[in-house]
C-alpha cells in the first residue's frame, strides 16, 4: 500500500484560520474536488458525495486541540463507521 502525506503547520490568526476553513468548505460544496497547492507542488482531491466526517476536540492541561477529519475510499460504501 502506497502512502502520501502532506503535513502543513503554520501559526496564523484566528481570522485566517476562519477564512482558510471557508474556502475549503466553499470548495467542497461547489464541485466534487479540491485544490492544494504550495510553492511547486499542486494536488487535485476527488471528494464523493458522501464522506466519513468526524471532529474531536481534546484538552490536556493548558493545550486544546480541534481536529476535523474527511475521509473516504473506494471500499467505503456501507455509511460511516461509528464509535
Amino acid at each position: 500500500m502506497d502512502l502520501l502525506e502532506i503535513t502543513e503547520k503554520e501559526r496564523v490568526g484566528r481570522e485566517e484560520a476562519a477564512a482558510r476553513l471557508r474556502a475549503l468548505a466553499t470548495a467542497l460544496a461547489r464541485k466534487n474536488e479540491v485544490e492544494y497547492e504550495r510553492g511547486d507542488l499542486k494536488f487535485k482531491v476527488n471528494v464523493p458525495d458522501e464522506i466519513d466526517f468526524k471532529i474531536e476536540i481534546e484538552v490536556q492541561d493548558d493545550e486544546w486541540e480541534l481536529e476535523v477529519e474527511m475521509k473516504w475510499g473506494r471500499k467505503r460504501r456501507g455509511g460511516a463507521k461509528r464509535r
